[in-house]
């Protein structure tokens, strides 16, 4: 074996050595080993050898005694210079780290970090070094320091750093219910420390939970960044033995790494790869999970990771909150203190943009520095305009219809393609004379452009998709409440909707059978022309597609919403317990079919699924809405009080609470108490269109006619109007508001409109 075969042998190992999942480590072996066969046939061979000889050592065996092996190994006990060691507590592919008591000048507890007997490689020895010397070259308070070093009685470097007794990051935010601008406030203080290490020619290389330890000094969390093991000097060496990437060598955690790491070339990773790693750790503190998911890695395999890492922009934040199960992001905001509504909020706009920032493909267009990520945070948490921005409308309209070109345009060249193929066989075919020689020449053109017209055609559907993906992501953004709330963008949102619909349509009328593209136009539909307008499109998905719970619940939704008529209740039953039986975990459902129930009559049925919704919910202020409003229809109305009580309780600004109590205490006759609650919702959120944006406005603008403040109350309600005109109450109060102020044809307008409306409405 060459030198340089041997070196790539050694690189290869000492990475497989520190993977422990089967699967990944696999992954890995058939991107570094890439064709040569005897390659990875030695490198597994040596990999079994390693794992073989630690089970061995662990353990007596038949021809060596334990008590002959004891001189050779560490243990709890063993003396190293003037340390003990106590337990081990960590242990990687090269090294073993023990806690070990300092036996002089001082007796204090450390951590010691060895390499493992026959490990003792060049190229290990070299990574060991490396660690040590970069961990020696820093002083910060959030780094673990070195506090010695030296070599065992048998020649192998160990070194001695300061013991950290904590957990990983993120565990330590989720135990400790911490607040985003808590985990903020902590995070900034490890871009600080990663800003130091940058300062000092270092890159860490491998920043993820595991190597951000939380510990607490005087009851505060402090953070302390560890394991430099894979660190990286800038511009020069870290010792004469330092690590050096060769051979495509995957140095980091594939779900935290820079997309220039997952191109494996260590050669380009300069210190904003740190900076990647840390908007992967942000991203997971802000959303409890990571841009792209264990699933995927799981799914996919490690090649498609980091094939997804360099190419695909991750949903933002707030964005992923809405894609998780009801489940998932109850558990995720109920960590951070909040409901599902008010993380989403919270999350949204300067959040997203400083995370996404900081998670740009282009390294170019991040943060480029640590430093400068932890100053746009702490801009944010002191309520100062941050360096990050959104995308501009127009950059995401013309990508939009880029994409949405390309796919029709790349359709156009199939077409355009088979055309020039056929036109190019006729004229063959009229070569009599060269009739053997043309018809293989003929042959040959043929097949090229069936390859070529299937590779367009591939390239249109993967562009279709694109289109489609990127069509959903708007509908998305335009759902968006606060983006409702700005009246200077109702025509673009309309305009914005329309297009959607028009694009699903076309979809439909080229795929009559595809149930997501009408469940897709059902959404829209419902955004721009009311909760009615889906109804044909969903059930059309349901035919389609009827084990998929989701168009189920949607359709609960619909029915349990719309006409009083008894044969929508019966759907609206249905589709719920229909939903439940394929999805057991969706919470809506239970509170559909409670709704449903109680619409039917069934008050005793209604009130013992209410019940298992909420015990099957998390207790948070938005279950605590929904129950109120649930249990206040059939008839429990002291329950339902005390619940929308409990739910301003647990969260004073939630507007749906504050509205919701304002709605029950209106209807109980407690005039003061509505007014009370539903100026406070409207404080909250003056512009809302959420489910009781338009209950707080009629409740107000109600109260204010009891009491003969006829002109003040027509604001309110004509606001409510806008936001449900659909529903007959507000015109029927405004119409006694008109008719107060004798302005009978206003009057007479709306109570015609009432009187319309009051059939599909009540």
């Amino acid at each position: 074996m060459t030198a340089t075969s041997h070196q790539q042998l050694e690189t290869i190992l000492c990475v497989a050595v520190e993977i422990a999942d089967l699967s990944e480590r696999s992954c890995y072996l058939a991107q570094a080993c890439g064709e040569d066969a005897d390659l990875r046939q030695e490198v597994e061979r040596m990999v079994a050898n390693h794992f073989r000889a630690g089970q061995f050592l662990e353990r007596p065996g038949d021809a060596l005694s334990a008590r002959a092996l004891l001189p050779m190994l560490e243990r709890p006990g063993t003396l190293i210079g003037r340390y003990k060691l106590l337990e081990q507590i960590g242990e990687g592919g090269m090294g073993v780290v023990y806690m070990a008591e300092q036996l002089a000048p001082v007796r204090r507890k450390v951590a010691l970090k060895i390499i493992k007997p026959g490990m003792d490689s060049r190229q290990v020895v070299g990574r060991f070094e490396a660690e040590r010397q970069a961990l020696a070259m820093m002083d910060h308070p959030h780094i673990a320091r070195v506090l010695d070093g030296g070599e065992t009685d048998l020649g192998r470097p160990y070194f001695v750093m300061e013991l950290v007794c904590g957990m990983p990051m993120t565990k330590y935010c989720d135990d400790a219910h911490l607040s985003t601008r808590d985990r903020l406030h902590l995070f900034c203080t490890v871009c600080r420390a990663i800003q130091h290490a940058h300062q000092k020619g270092i890159i860490h290389r491998d920043l993820k939970p595991s190597n951000v330890l939380v510990t607490l000094h005087d009851g505060r969390p402090v953070a302390k960044v560890i394991d430099f093991g894979v660190a990286k000097a800038i511009g020069a060496q870290l010792t004469e033995k330092t690590l050096f990437t060769a051979f495509a060598q995957m140095i980091g955690t594939p779900l935290y790494m820079s997309p220039e790491q997952a191109e494996m070339s260590g050669l380009d990773v300069d210190t904003r790869s740190d900076v990647y790693s840390l908007g992967v750790l942000a991203y997971e503190l802000l959303t409890g999970h990571t841009p792209f998911g264990k699933e995927a890695l799981q799914e996919a395999g490690l090649d498609a990771l980091r094939r997804m890492i360099r190419e695909q922009e991750p949903l933002c934040p707030s964005r992923l909150i809405g894609t998780l199960s009801a489940v998932a992001s109850s558990t995720v905001s109920h960590r951070r203190g909040l409901d599902q509504r008010q993380l989403t909020y919270e999350l949204h706009g300067e959040l997203d943009w400083i995370v996404m920032k900081a998670l740009e493909v282009d390294r170019n267009r991040r943060y480029q520095s640590a430093g400068d990520f932890a100053a746009d945070i702490e801009r944010y948490l002191n309520d100062e305009p941050v360096e990050a921005g959104p995308p501009s409308t127009l950059y995401r309209l013309r990508k939009l219809v880029r994409r949405h070109r390309a796919a029709f345009t790349t359709a156009a060249l199939v077409a355009m393609s088979l055309v020039i193929g056929a036109a190019v066989s006729l004229w063959q075919a009229a070569e009599a004379t060269h009739a053997r020689k043309l018809a293989d020449r003929r042959a040959a053109t043929e097949s090229a452009a069936r390859a070529e017209a299937d590779h367009e055609r591939q390239r249109a559907e993967a562009n279709h998709l694109t289109a489609r993906q990127a069509v959903s992501q708007m509908l998305k953004e335009v759902a968006d409440e606060r983006l409702s709330e700005v009246r200077e963008l109702k025509d673009l949102r309309r305009g914005l909707l329309e297009d959607a619909v028009d694009f699903y349509t076309k979809l439909i009328e080229a795929s009559p059978t595809d149930a997501q593209a009408y469940a897709e136009r059902a959404e829209a539909l419902g955004l721009l022309r009311g909760y009615e307008a889906p109804i044909d499109d969903y059930e059309k998905a349901v035919a389609l597609d009827p084990g998929n719970a989701a168009y189920h619940e949607a359709l609960a939704d619909i029915y349990s919403k719309g006409s009083g008529m008894t044969p929508h209740r019966i759907k609206a039953l249905q589709h719920a317990r229909r939903a439940i039986e394929i999805d057991p975990e969706r919470l809506m459902a239970y509170w559909y079919e409670a709704t449903a129930l109680g619409q039917l009559g069934r008050i005793e049925a209604a009130r013992e699924v209410f019940h298992k919704y909420r015990d099957l919910s998390p207790p948070t202020s938005e279950t605590y809405v929904r129950l109120a409003d649930g249990l206040w229809d059939i008839g429990d109305r002291e329950p339902a009080l005390e619940y929308a009580r409990q739910a301003v309780e647990l969260d004073p600004g939630s507007f749906d609470a504050h509205g919701k109590l304002s709605s029950l205490l209106f209807q109980a006759g407690d005039m003061e108490g509505a007014l009370q609650e539903s100026t406070t919702a409207m404080r909250l959120r003056p512009y809302s269109l959420s489910r009781w944006g338009s209950t707080a406005y009629l409740i107000r603008g109600s109260v204010l006619v009891r009491r003969g403040q006829y002109a003040e109350s027509l604001d309110d309600l004509t606001r409510a109007i806008e936001l449900e005109p659909w529903y007959h109450a507000p015109y029927m109060n405004r119409g006694t508001a008109y008719f107060c102020l004798k302005e009978y044809d206003k009057a007479l307008a709306d109570w015609i409109k009432a009187a319309e409306l009051y059939p599909t409405s009540h």
